[in-house]
């Protein structure tokens, strides 16, 4: 299992996710030619990723997704609300090539992912926990406190990414 951090913060989130034959991004938060390079950083490259995970629809989280599929044949996983309501999206071929998800488990190859709410200012801010063989790896952004529910999801985990970033409210 690997997982590379290639950005965090406002300007920017993506995370590399590597296990059993399966590599995937975490939000595409850089544009197409920085993401690019910072993939081939790692030895990586956007043609042999299999899946996008999107968290939310901020553009820190999600600047690069149409552009990336427009250029290379990848599936990305993304909230219904945020497909219904941000992405209207009218190109059959990337329609095509988004699976509209909630929170329920799904799986990537031999991957299971659960998708789980945060609470975020945004239509819908998902984190996820993916599971490879006795692993089990979460991801939270954006987040301004912690809620118990989110909280016993993480428990188990090997390795937990958290990205707080500011909120509004607090």
């Amino acid at each position: 299992m690997r997982v590379v951090n290639l950005a965090s913060g406002s300007k920017g989130n993506v995370t590399f996710f590597e296990a059993g034959g399966v590599k995937l991004l975490i939000d595409t938060g850089l544009s197409l030619r920085e993401l690019e390079l910072r993939l081939s950083q790692i030895g990586e490259n956007l043609q042999n990723i299999n899946a996008i995970l999107i968290t939310h629809e901020h553009s820190d989280h999600i600047k690069s997704l149409v552009a990336i599929m427009k250029k290379y044949n990848v599936r990305a996983y993304v909230h219904e609300r945020v497909v219904k309501e941000y992405l209207k999206l009218s190109e059959g071929e990337l329609y095509d090539r988004i699976s509209q998800i909630s929170t329920y488990e799904f799986s990537v190859g031999d991957l299971r992912i659960t998708p789980f709410s945060l609470p975020h200012d945004s239509l819908c801010c998902l984190g996820y926990t993916i599971e490879y063989k006795t692993k089990k790896v979460a991801f939270v952004t954006d987040l301004g406190f912690m809620p118990q529910n989110v909280l016993s999801l993480l428990f188990g985990s090997s390795l937990v990414f958290i990205e707080s970033n500011h909120d509004h409210h607090m």
